[in-house]
């Protein structure tokens, strides 16, 4: 990895057009990111409409197959909106987490 920090931008419900974007593989990053209203916060690009955004430290790297999985300290959490439902990508479509998965869990014995 040539970086040591990178961002996560969380996403919500509404915002499909941009997770689809960022998905596209037909896009280059250029391209994505000529779409998206985004800027530099700490170093690392940020997507100005993001309704959580972390930026992070590159902790350890592992690859997995053809992937790498990257582990991160959170550096900063910026929360821009916390009533926005998260926007999660499952099983090839946008979603979120439904209500009934919001319940509190008692603590164990």
């Amino acid at each position: 990895m040539s970086t040591s920090r990178f961002s996560a931008n969380v996403l919500g419900v509404g915002q499909e057009s941009i997770a689809w974007c960022f998905g596209a593989k037909s896009l280059s990053a250029t391209e994505r990111f000529a779409q998206i209203p985004w800027h530099v916060e700490d170093g690392v690009p940020v997507l100005d409409e993001a309704r959580v955004v972390y930026v992070c430290s590159v902790e350890s790297v592992a690859a997995f197959g053809s992937q790498d999985i990257v582990i991160g300290r959170v550096r900063t959490c910026t929360v821009r909106d916390a009533s926005a439902a998260p926007l999660l990508h499952y099983n090839g479509a946008m979603t979120t987490i439904q209500d009934s998965a919001h319940q509190d869990l008692a603590a164990p014995d």
